[in-house]
């Protein structure tokens, strides 16, 4: 049982629909090790070692089994023995991985080492650069009438935008819409083009870093105007991408500066962060947020707001403890007014028909 776990009223999920939520991204094995202290040039004694399934799309994907909203992994996982484990542990978890690509490779691991009290953690990845789903895979493999919300982990824009393009041209002809969500996960500017794309952008401090801004609120701004001037300059010569040029929502999660969103109307929210929690473990805090956030807009029929705030309690919970299954113990408290809206994402960003987003 979870020391802190709260009992007064369980999650209301919405565990009828049949239409599900597809995460594309990267797989790995994560080692863990505990530690007493961080390791040094000396001998480090690990007081307790396990693994888990890693990767930010394939851990979001878990996030949301927990959460009740049916979800499905597409990446490109092994195929050899060794790694079956991955294999079985997505089953144990319910996550459906029947289109992924299983190649004769080794899975990108890393060893990451955990202060037995304490949030600090070394993380050593390893030089295997995680293998990227194509559009050829994609298309052949994934038929888009079984999904309700696509979320791109955002590394590969060569591979990934003609399948957004994919998803959009989709849209276009056919009245139930699929939402598209990306993450802005490797800091470089070519993955521009996804955000360009999508109907709901996580961006981190990593990516924000990179290109220069200083704080959240900066990011989120600064974010929606160079990614206007951006759409000015796209060459329109494809004719799949006139279906792109609309405003996204913006959500910049910041640690301890809580999380900033501009929504697709410009509104403008700053959520400051939960009560302080005695952090135990981060890993994974960051795709327990995305997931509860796409849980909460899609399951939950909550407003953009209220799902991010929804999203930053479940993140810091997850922190005080070691793991994902604490997700299955969360709670929430008797009495608190959680504030639900119909949330509709609408048309295809074309001047024609342009992209709505309707909170009654």
């Amino acid at each position: 049982m979870y020391g802190n776990q709260r009992k007064e009223e369980k999650l209301d999920v919405n565990k009828e629909s049949p239409k599900r939520v597809l995460c594309v991204g990267s797989c790995i094995l994560n080692i863990f090790h505990v530690c007493e202290g961080m390791p040094t040039d000396g001998h480090v004694r690990a007081f307790k070692s396990y693994w888990q399934r890693g990767g930010n799309a394939s851990r979001s994907c878990t996030v949301l089994q927990l959460l009740g909203t049916c979800s499905e992994y597409f990446g490109v996982l092994s195929g050899r023995t060794a790694y079956k484990c991955l294999l079985q542990d997505f089953e144990e978890h319910g996550v459906i991985i029947e289109n992924c690509p299983q190649l004769d490779i080794h899975q990108p691991y890393s060893s990451i080492f955990l202060r037995q009290y304490g949030k600090e953690n070394i993380i050593v990845r390893s030089d295997t650069k995680p293998p990227a789903p194509t559009y050829s895979d994609f298309k052949e493999r994934i038929k888009l009438t079984n999904y309700k919300w696509i979320h791109f982990e955002g590394r590969d824009p060569l591979e990934t935008t003609p399948m957004i393009n994919m998803i959009r041209q989709y849209n276009k002809e056919n009245a139930e819409h699929i939402t598209i969500s990306v993450e802005l996960a490797k800091p470089t500017r070519d993955i521009l083009t996804l955000a360009m794309r999508a109907d709901l952008v996580f961006v981190g401090r990593q990516f924000a870093s990179h290109i220069g801004w200083k704080s959240p609120k900066e990011t989120v701004f600064s974010l929606r105007e160079l990614l206007s001037i951006l759409q000015l300059r796209e060459d329109k010569e494809d004719s799949e991408l006139d279906l792109c040029f609309y405003n996204s929502h913006l959500i910049c999660p910041w640690a301890d500066d809580g999380v900033h969103v501009l929504t697709a109307e410009y509104e403008y929210y700053h959520i400051p962060p939960p009560a302080p929690v005695q952090v135990l473990d981060t890993v994974g805090a960051g795709a327990t947020f995305v997931a509860a956030v796409v849980h909460s807009l899609i399951s939950r029929n909550m407003a953009i707001r209220e799902a991010v705030e929804f999203g930053i309690r479940l993140a810091a919970f997850k922190t005080q403890y070691r793991g994902l299954e604490c997700i299955k113990n969360y709670t929430i408290p008797s009495g608190e007014a959680e504030k639900k809206a119909v949330v509709r994402f609408e048309g295809n960003g074309t001047e024609e028909n342009s992209f709505s987003r309707k909170f009654y």
